[in-house]
């Protein structure tokens, strides 16, 4: 045989492990995949029934790690009024299955007592402006728009009966408030 004749040989049988190889690898991680996906929305379909009065339930972030995965989850409650709750939920898969891990509050945070205080999601940001303008809790929010931009906030409400623009700091410091009828 030529020597050509013998690279072509080698050159196609690598193509074809190759090939066989990619095939694999993905038939491994759609499988993954897909019982990920499964996992997700068995999670979710169940926080969806035991937190049924939760205005709004996100998923956060999935982090594989050896040979488990981590799914965290946010459930938010009374999402229209001055006193939101966020909590956060980790689910770990398969080690756990549908054991919560200590589900832990994030909205409690008074940015008024606390020189250590950071904003870092929108129902907090809520959460401390209701404290700063008290007179706000009297009002449903019935649109709002939160931006955070340069390690500010950017804060637009439409309420019942006002509306209310402001610009508030990571660190809970009002640095702009008007109010409109």
């Amino acid at each position: 045989m030529k020597s050509i004749d013998l690279i072509l040989i080698t050159l196609i049988i690598i193509t074809i492990l190759s090939i066989r190889m990619v095939y694999e690898y993905n038939q491994y991680y759609a499988k993954n995949y897909v019982e990920l996906e499964k996992y997700i929305n068995t999670i979710y379909s169940y926080l969806q029934d035991k937190y049924n009065d939760a205005s709004r339930i996100e998923l956060l972030s999935t982090i594989e790690s050896n040979d488990s995965i981590k799914v965290s989850f946010a459930l938010v409650f009374n999402d229209t009024s001055f006193y939101p709750k966020r909590y956060h939920v980790d689910y770990i898969y398969p080690d756990y299955k549908f054991a919560e891990i200590d589900p832990y509050i994030i909205t409690l945070a008074d940015c008024s007592k606390n020189n250590n205080c950071r904003l870092i999601y929108p129902e907090e940001v809520i959460y401390n402006l209701g404290i700063k303008k008290p007179h706000l809790r009297d009002y449903q929010i019935l649109r709002k728009e939160l931006i955070f931009d340069n390690n500010q906030w950017l804060v637009n409400l439409e309420l019942d009966k006002l509306r209310v623009s402001a610009r508030v700091s990571i660190s809970g410091d009002i640095l702009y408030y008007s109010e409109t009828p």
